[in-house]
């Protein structure tokens, strides 16, 4: 379990680019991005969909489950870097997700919120 922990947590970080800006999602800007930052997002129900859809992988705290410690990664990526993640995957571990645009954008407000 610790070895795969590992593997995941250094498969995540090289997808995830460059930490000090938080841009280089590997992906490029497209317009499923930019229309998911144009919505308003709803904290609240993106707490209910973070619950149901992502808890089950870096836990209900965003930092206990085994994939990426959401406390950490957070506050460090733009609003466009975590959208494409969660849209298209990071090309390792973490899989696309199957959320409306409306999903997405109320995922994106909960973590802002919860995380940074």
């Amino acid at each position: 379990m610790r070895f795969a922990l590992i593997a995941f947590t250094l498969a995540f970080t090289a997808a995830c680019g460059d930490k000090d800006t938080g841009t280089d999602s590997g992906g490029d800007s497209n317009s499923e991005v930019d229309a998911i930052l144009a919505l308003t997002g709803d904290a609240t129900a993106g707490g209910t969909t973070f619950a149901n859809t992502c808890a089950a992988c870096h836990g209900a705290d965003g930092a206990s489950g085994y994939a990426a410690n959401l406390v950490e990664e957070i506050p460090e990526k733009d609003d466009a870097f975590i959208v494409d993640i969660v849209i298209n995957g990071d090309g390792g571990g973490m899989p696309a997700q199957d959320l409306s645009d409306q999903e997405v954008a109320d995922v994106l407000a909960y973590v802002r919120a919860t995380f940074g």
